[in-house]
């Protein structure tokens, strides 16, 4: 079960700093409940299978405690556990990121897109003139059964990548080094050359441009 909440949290800002807030002093008030049953469906409709760390920041620049969290893609909710290993889904209204650390990379989460204010998106690289992000979302497909052949329902998952100049609409990209490399200057090219070598990044997958892209703002 799914308990879904409302509440004020009052924090830090910074990305670096170490949160204060414990989400157990704060004042909840509970909005709803409902069930949902994955079980029978193959696939997950998480970010990550197991759940994750992290804390999440407010729009007055304060941050909660760390939590324990995670994010249902296919119903776009993020979500934390409590001390009861209940699950609460928390407004959004009063957040400005939720950080998350995964298995093999870490995820910044932030309202990006001026047409959908609501949305939050993983942020891949982001800087005064630049920002690329990734538009995640879960496909469902029911499953049959026609007394021959039995097809399961499952999940599958998309990423949609996003690169937005400033000032400008963000534009739908295949995340490739030819399309990446395009949005960076010339000296920036090098300094990613120089960088993939350092760190023996491959660019196969989001985690690697994550990678190269930490270090270039490094």
């Amino acid at each position: 079960m799914i308990l879904t909440f409302q509440f004020a949290i009052y924090g830090q800002t910074d990305l670096t700093i170490v949160p204060t807030i414990a989400i157990g002093s704060l004042d909840i008030e509970r909005i709803k409940t409902y069930d949902l049953d994955y079980d029978e469906i193959k696939g997950s409709p998480y970010l990550e299978k197991n759940m994750l760390t992290g804390y999440v920041v407010l729009i007055d620049h304060k941050t909660t405690d760390q939590l324990t969290l995670n994010y249902d893609i296919y119903t776009d909710e993020f979500f934390f556990e409590n001390t009861k290993n209940e699950e609460l889904v928390f407004d959004l209204k009063l957040v400005r990121a939720i950080i998350m650390k995964g298995q093999d990379e870490d995820y910044l989460f932030k309202r990006v897109n001026p047409r959908t204010p609501h949305k939050f998106y993983e942020m891949l690289y982001e800087s005064e003139t630049l920002d690329i992000y990734n538009h995640m979302q879960i496909n469902f497909q029911e499953g049959s059964d026609n007394g021959v052949i039995k097809i399961d329902p499952k999940f599958s998952r998309d990423d949609n990548y996003y690169a937005v100049v400033k000032g400008e609409r963000p534009k739908k990209i295949k995340l490739k080094k030819k399309n990446i490399y395009k949005l960076f200057n010339k000296e920036e090219q090098i300094t990613m050359d120089r960088i993939l070598i350092e760190h023996k990044i491959k660019l196969k997958k989001t985690k690697d441009y994550k990678r190269l892209f930490k270090a270039l703002k490094n």
